[in-house]
């Protein structure tokens, strides 16, 4: 199982900066089944990620878990472990889409 998610952190984190290149930053991809991505210049909204949703995207919402709010509108959680490496890409893609970046 170890190899198995190693594969899809990997291929997780490869699209995430063939798609954001250097407006990205990643944390935590050692911890988990999921990734902390941290986008530059880019403050979320709720409607953004309730099309991301909508789309079939789930994702976490740091600002959503903060004490302090205001800091972490630009961080979302990306979870991997139950994916297939298309289910990925596809997810990356329409992140991309919606977001417009």
């Amino acid at each position: 199982m170890k190899k198995c998610y190693e594969k899809k952190r990997i291929h997780l984190i490869q699209s995430l900066y063939s798609a954001f290149k250097d407006r990205i930053k990643i944390s935590g991809s050692n911890a988990g089944l999921h990734v902390l991505v941290t986008f530059q210049n880019h403050d979320f909204c709720p409607e953004e990620l309730q099309k991301l949703y909508d789309n079939g995207v789930a994702v976490d919402w740091v600002e959503d878990f903060a004490i302090q709010k205001g800091l972490h509108k630009n961080q979302l959680v990306l979870g991997y472990g139950n994916l297939q490496l298309e289910d990925i890409t596809q997810g990356v893609n329409i992140i991309k889409k919606t977001l417009l970046l």
